[in-house]
């Protein structure tokens, strides 16, 4: 992703895997262990924007399981609204050129 985006979708998932198998070891530690070390090191940490995407409900919970990750977005949160299946249909019109 160097360079560009790196978009985590249904990041709230680590939490969920780390509820379920526990501390030490587990896929959810080791993802995370991975994102911060490349996050961290240079050239990554000023050429790339990682998008953490989860419900703003579980923001919160997924920093608090991961400290070393909330250090690392501390810049900004964008809020999104809920999307409609309207909204989705509109934006493959505008990108595509189609009327669904």
């Amino acid at each position: 992703a160097q360079g560009g985006l790196l978009v985590i979708d249904d990041a709230h998932v680590l939490c969920a895997a780390r509820r379920r198998f526990g501390h030490g070891g587990d896929y959810a530690e080791q993802v995370v262990d991975a994102l911060v070390s490349h996050m961290a090191r240079p050239p990554l940490q000023d050429s790339v924007v990682v998008a953490m995407c989860c419900p703003e409900d579980e923001v919160d919970e997924l920093f608090s399981a991961f400290p070393a990750l909330a250090q690392h977005f501390d810049k900004v949160r964008i809020r999104c609204r809920p999307w409609k299946v309207s909204d989705a249909v509109e934006v493959v019109e505008q990108e595509v050129g189609l009327s669904l």
